[in-house]
């Protein structure tokens, strides 16, 4: 899964009839109250860019910020570790061969260097074990987050897409993407990203209110002329467009 992928989408046309994708504000409650699942219900599908709210989610742009400054940090003590190395390295060619003072300065290298080697391998598997736990905690929220908006809108299968146009070669692996994907065709009104997507920020917002100024809302432009309504409301309440 790509750790780092617009306006709201308002109806879905399923089955023959037309649904409204109700806004996040009011999903969490009606969750809460759901009804238990009729087997005997039509299939409903809903399509989901997963990559893009990877990219669009709040709580991730946080995190991997945090993570960036940790590696910063240890990639600085490490750097530390190679120069205080290389000076020592330095030191010990000055030395005359079969002395003792060079063996000792030998053996003092060795440890120096067996130190940096455990340290960066320490490094590399910590963070491939935080990013494995981000990735999953960030699944799992996106999961609960569909199913909330699916049971809410009673669709019964939500397929992954990539929203990026084919024709693009701006990002050829996120294109390869698109192009592997098995869901071929779909209407845009069936598109709930934007509404799982405002969904996610809304919860992690309220729980977080010191993380919202950390990032620009998802959705938002930075030349405000060029700003699209949303067809839905956001998770913050905003009313419908006209």
């Amino acid at each position: 899964m790509r750790k780092l992928i617009l306006t709201a989408t308002g109806f879905v046309f399923l089955t023959g009839a037309t649904y409204l994708l109700s806004p996040a504000s009011g999903q969490d409650r009606a969750a809460k109250s759901a009804p238990a699942e009729d087997p005997s219900a039509p299939h409903r599908i809903g399509v989901i860019d997963v990559d893009y709210i990877w990219e669009k989610y709040d709580k991730v742009k946080v995190e991997l910020e945090e993570l960036k400054a940790e590696i910063q940090a240890t990639e600085e003590k490490l750097k530390t570790m190679q120069r205080n190395g290389q000076e020592a390295f330095e030191e010990y060619k000055t030395l005359k061969d079969g002395t003792a003072e060079k063996k000792a300065k030998e053996e003092k290298l060795n440890q120096m260097q067996a130190l940096f080697d455990a340290k960066r391998k320490t490094f590399q598997n910590e963070l491939k074990r935080e990013q494995a736990k981000l990735q999953l905690t960030i699944y799992q929220e996106i999961q609960d987050a569909v199913k909330t908006v699916a049971n809410h809108n009673n669709i019964t299968l939500v397929v992954k897409v990539s929203r990026n146009e084919a024709g693009s070669i701006s990002d050829p692996a996120r294109t390869q993407a698109m192009l592997g994907q098995p869901c071929i065709y779909h209407r845009k009104q069936d598109d709930m990203t934007d509404t799982v997507l405002n969904l996610l920020n809304k919860r992690y917002n309220q729980a977080n209110p010191d993380a919202a100024g950390k990032v620009t809302p998802a959705g938002a432009s930075e030349d405000a002329g060029t700003k699209k309504k949303p067809k839905v409301k956001t998770a913050d309440g905003a009313k419908k467009a006209d």
